[in-house]
């Protein structure tokens, strides 16, 4: 019998891409309640983006502003997906249906996307049995709290990846 919990989520927003795009962040799902990307409470995310660029943003238009001026792309592997006990971590997600290879190649070619950097091994690994022939994939540590790597540690390297690839 299947758990009433856990029926099946579909991706509450789209890719985000701006015209300017030259990097594209790829995650996985959005945490439950999430607002937009990376936007659940414990996220290190938007906290790690701060301190790599020395900025405030506390609203989500303030994210998207930002973004769309530093030519910065959000979208996610997974479409729909069932949570399993109703918990963000992506080990708790089941039954996914990833987005499909032309979906992902139209993100990166709806701009000028340079770098695809991901946010988890699981997605890397998706991406690369998708799109086997891209060459410009990075990984960037998770900015989930589960992630036992000091957040300096995570601002570091998000650092030097992020702003070589301006």
């Amino acid at each position: 019998l299947e758990n009433s919990n856990e029926r099946m989520e579909t991706h509450p927003f789209g890719p985000f891409i701006p015209e300017n795009a030259t990097i594209l962040i790829l995650g996985s799902f959005p945490g439950k309640g999430a607002e937009w990307y990376y936007c659940t409470q414990r996220n290190q995310f938007w906290e790690i983006i701060e301190a790599v660029y020395g900025v405030n943003l506390k609203s989500r238009s303030d994210k998207i502003n930002f973004f769309n001026e530093k030519g910065i792309a959000l979208a996610d592997i997974i479409k729909k997906t069932k949570r399993e006990n109703q918990r963000n971590v992506d080990k708790n997600l089941k039954n996914k249906e990833f987005l499909k290879k032309e979906e992902i190649e139209k993100i990166i070619n709806s701009a000028n996307i340079k770098t695809v950097f991901f946010t988890s091994l699981d997605v890397q690994k998706e991406f690369e049995k998708m799109l086997p022939e891209y060459k410009n994939g990075e990984y960037l540590p998770s900015p989930s709290p589960r992630n036992t790597m000091s957040k300096n540690k995570k601002i570091e390297i998000y650092m030097t990846k992020l702003l070589q690839k301006k």
